[in-house]
């Protein structure tokens, strides 16, 4: 019997100053060569390529609006609204998250796919 590869997903909940209550939701599986380009690019000197790949390829959503109270869209343009820390920390989050969440605590869900527990909280990322 073969391991299916599954598409779990994290809900990443940040409780530092700078981002209280604020939240994102994004792929855990993804390939491991899209993972280590993104960390690739970012250390690098190629950081705006890494965020766009970052929201790209992982970003699936956020909970950001900006200062006139419209929704940022999670996406490559959306990220470069961002300020720098802000941006840098999701990344950190994420890196976080995968590193964290083992695939043994990933039932199934109804439609066969993986996927991870409710939230994810990440402190002092």
């Amino acid at each position: 019997m073969a391991y299916r590869l599954g598409q779990r997903e994290a809900l990443i909940e940040f409780e530092d100053l700078d981002l209280n209550d604020s939240e994102l939701r994004c792929k855990l599986d993804v390939p491991l060569g899209t993972m280590l380009e993104i960390e690739s690019l970012m250390s690098n000197n190629e950081v705006r390529a890494g965020f766009e790949k970052f929201a790209k390829e992982v970003l699936i959503s956020w909970s950001f609006i900006d200062a006139n109270n419209k929704d940022i869209p999670a996406d490559e343009k959306g990220i470069m609204q961002l300020p720098f820390n802000i941006a840098l920390k999701l990344v950190e989050g994420w890196l976080l998250a995968v590193q964290q969440i083992p695939l043994e605590n990933s039932p199934p869900n109804e439609n066969g796919s993986m996927s991870v527990a409710e939230s994810t909280p990440v402190a002092g990322v």
